[in-house]
C-alpha cells in the first residue's frame, strides 16, 4: 500500500534555517564603487589638463573671402582670405592667446592682460595697439602700426626684440631684419587699393604680387631701382592695372605661363642702307682743235644790168 505524506495542519507554521550572509556586505560594494568613480574623475582630470576637447576652442576659417572677427576682450582681428585662427573659448578670462595661421591686421582691446599671438614664433602685446601679421611657411613679417610689439621666437630662447611703431620685421628661422615701413600697400589686401607715388620698379612688382598673388618678373637688362611709376587703383583688375603701369612707362608687359614679364620694348633692328652704285662717267675723249676755216669769200660780181651803164 502506498504511504502517503501526512498533511500538516494549517495551523502549523513550518521555519526554514536562513542562509549564512556576510556583515556589512552592502558597505564594502559602495566603498568600491566610490573607488572607482575617484580613479576615473581622477583620469578625465589629468586627460583634460593635457588636451583640451574640440568643444573647447573656437575656430575661424576666411575660405572664400577677408574675415572681420570681434574677440571676446573687445579686439578686432580682420582675417585675409585662405589664414584661420582659433583661441580658447575662456579667452580674456586668464589670458589672451590667439593662434595664427596665414595673415591678419589687430588691433587690440584694453584689458589687464596682455596680447599673445602664437604663429611660428610668438608675438606680445600691450593695450591699443595695431599691428600685421603675415605668417606663411618658414617666413613671417610683422609691421607695427601703433604702439610697439616684442617679439620672441620659439626656435632660439632668449632671442626677444622690441618693434617699434612705423617698423617691420622680417623673420626668417632665428634671423630677425628690422627695418622701417616701406610703402603704403600693407593692407591693400583689405582696403582693396593699391597706390604708387614715384615707387620704384621692383617694388611694384613686390607689390603686385602680394596683391594678385601672380610673380612679376624684371628683365635682366633693366635696372628696377631708376624705374618710377606712380598711379592709384582702387579695386582694379590685374590686366587693367598691368595696362594702365605699361601706357605710363613705356614698357613691354605680357604674360608668360604663371608669371609676367616687364621688358623694354624691343627696338626694330635696322637694316643698313643699300650703298648707292657710282654713277659711271663716260669717258670724255678730247679732239684735236679745228682750225675755224673762214667763211667763204664771195667773189663780186657785177651784176648784169650795170654793163649798161
Amino acid at each position: 500500500m502506498e504511504t502517503k505524506d501526512p498533511v500538516e495542519p494549517m495551523h502549523v507554521k513550518t521555519f526554514r534555517k536562513p542562509s549564512k550572509a556576510q556583515p556589512f556586505a552592502w558597505i564594502k560594494s559602495v566603498i568600491l564603487s566610490v573607488v572607482i568613480l575617484t580613479i576615473i574623475s581622477g583620469f578625465a582630470i589629468i586627460l583634460g589638463k593635457n588636451k583640451k576637447r574640440p568643444a573647447d576652442w573656437v575656430y575661424i576659417n576666411a575660405l572664400k573671402t577677408n574675415e572681420h572677427v570681434k574677440l571676446p576682450d573687445g579686439s578686432n582681428v580682420v582675417l585675409r582670405k585662405g589664414s584661420e585662427i582659433h583661441y580658447s573659448s575662456d579667452f580674456g578670462r586668464e589670458k589672451r592667446n590667439v593662434y595664427l595661421n596665414g595673415e591678419a591686421y589687430f588691433i587690440i582691446g584694453r584689458s589687464s592682460l596682455p596680447f599673445q599671438v602664437e604663429t611660428l614664433n610668438g608675438i606680445t602685446t600691450g593695450n591699443l595697439n595695431s599691428f600685421l601679421i603675415t605668417s606663411r611657411d618658414s617666413v613671417e613679417h610683422l609691421i607695427v602700426l601703433e604702439g610697439n610689439a616684442n617679439f620672441f621666437s620659439n626656435k632660439k630662447k632668449g632671442l626677444m626684440i622690441v618693434i617699434n611703431k612705423g617698423e617691420k620685421a622680417d623673420i626668417s628661422g632665428q634671423e630677425v631684419i628690422r627695418t622701417a615701413i616701406e610703402g603704403q600697400n600693407y593692407l591693400s589686401w583689405q582696403n582693396q587699393k593699391l597706390t604708387f607715388e614715384k615707387t620704384p620698379l621692383t617694388r611694384v612688382a613686390s607689390d603686385l604680387f602680394d596683391y594678385y598673388g601672380i610673380p612679376v618678373r624684371i628683365a635682366e637688362d633693366m635696372n628696377g631701382n631708376e624705374i618710377w611709376v606712380s598711379g592709384q587703383f582702387e579695386n582694379r583688375s590685374l590686366d587693367s592695372v598691368l595696362e594702365e603701369i605699361a601706357a605710363k612707362t613705356h614698357l613691354i608687359i605680357r604674360k608668360e605661363g604663371q608669371s609676367i614679364w616687364i621688358s623694354y620694348p624691343i627696338k626694330p633692328k635696322l637694316q643698313p642702307e643699300p650703298k648707292e652704285k657710282k654713277k659711271s662717267t663716260p669717258a670724255i675723249t678730247t679732239l684735236p682743235p679745228q682750225k675755224s676755216q673762214p667763211p667763204p669769200n664771195k667773189k663780186n660780181r657785177k651784176k648784169w644790168w650795170m654793163f649798161w651803164k
